[in-house]
């Protein structure tokens, strides 16, 4: 394949615009806020009015627009209602890479089911796209399928999965797979999730758009 830059840490300055997803879904809409320092892949942020009163410890942030524009899963602390940090736990992504479809930042339990080990695991869907995912476990054995469940608000996913790619991070492994064999239903389910993912994804670009300053 050829070389990609996708894991290229943005350039993040005081003042940048910056979104915070909640979690992939079109359940809410995001935060908007600005950077006011980064420092050790921390960034300190200063949420604009009106700020939530609650929000996930466990995050997503997207800054830039256009081919620079980045998102990362951060954990977020509250110093204040409007003062956060965020801390980026895994690295900077692009909503486009090798993938022939756009793939949208999630953080989505789900379940995979091996083919030759027996049992199950636990796992965490990190982005979805109609060809596929990026599916973060804590361990792996080497198998090149496996059957995946994706737990979310809506019609679970099921799919049958191919892998593609295996990046070994310091908190785990992400397996970059691609769908397979999906029955209709199933595709039906997955356009469901995607759907919700674009929605709020866009609505993230959207509010990186407007200046938090501007009238």
């Amino acid at each position: 394949m050829p070389p990609d830059n996708h894991h290229v840490d943005p350039m993040i300055e005081p003042g940048s615009p910056i979104s915070i997803m909640s979690g992939g879904t079109a359940e809410a809409l995001p935060v908007r806020a600005t950077v006011m320092s980064e420092s050790d892949r921390c960034l300190r942020v200063q949420v604009a009015p009106p700020a939530p009163e609650s929000f996930p410890a466990v995050a997503i942030a997207v800054v830039g627009q256009g081919s620079r524009q980045r998102y990362a899963r951060v954990d977020v602390t509250r110093m204040s209602l409007t003062d956060w940090s965020l801390r980026v736990a895994l690295p900077w992504q692009r909503p486009l890479d090798q993938r022939r479809e756009p793939r949208y930042p999630a953080h989505i339990p789900a379940g995979i089911q091996r083919k030759v080990q027996p049992g199950g695991l636990e796992a965490r869907v990190l982005d979805v796209s109609h060809g596929g995912a990026a599916v973060q476990v804590a361990s792996w054995d080497e198998e090149d399928a496996f059957d995946l469940t994706i737990e979310w608000p809506g019609t679970p996913v099921y799919g049958h999965c191919r892998v593609v790619g295996v990046e070994c991070r310091w908190n785990g492994i992400v397996l970059h797979c691609g769908f397979d064999d999906m029955s209709a239903p199933q595709l039906v389910a997955l356009d469901e999730l995607v759907t919700s993912l674009r929605a709020s994804f866009e609505a993230a670009q959207r509010y990186l758009a407007v200046r938090i300053d501007d009238p």
